[in-house]
């Protein structure tokens, strides 16, 4: 199900942009609003207890690094299908991500940078995961 809605809000604004009844049968899932032209950060709103998701638990973050400098790998993340919790894990303290713990809707993609304030960051290092396969 998906309902685009047209709205403008004033800057440092806030208003209601839908208001109705998400249609039946559809309880277990999630509503997502974000922009086309990615001026805010998406939002999403969980309409159920995160174990009632109607989540795939095979679902999993593809990724793609690219190494840009000996302490900076940028990591290209794509989901397949809706991703909760996307995160990235290292057991090298220090590492500074410019992202972490986000969603990600089936087709959409997200890049993350990682650095490593001394300069010797290990792609083998870096995890990919997320919380579909850990919800009962």
């Amino acid at each position: 199900w998906t309902q685009h809605v047209d709205f403008e809000v004033p800057p440092n604004g806030s208003a209601p942009v839908w208001r109705g009844t998400v249609p039946q049968g559809s309880a277990d899932f999630v509503l997502c609003v974000h922009t086309p032209d990615g001026l805010f950060p998406p939002n999403r709103h969980v309409l159920a207890p995160f174990k009632e998701l109607a989540l795939s638990r095979q679902a999993q973050p593809r990724a793609a690094l690219q190494r840009i400098a000996p302490g900076e790998i940028r990591v290209r993340l794509e989901a397949e299908a809706y991703l909760l919790g996307v995160h990235l894990t290292s057991p090298r303290p220090g590492l500074q991500f410019s992202d972490n713990y986000f969603d990600l809707r089936g087709g959409e993609a997200r890049e993350v940078t990682v650095l490593d304030p001394r300069g010797n960051l290990v792609e083998s290092e870096l995890a990919v995961s997320c919380w579909n396969a850990l919800i009962p």
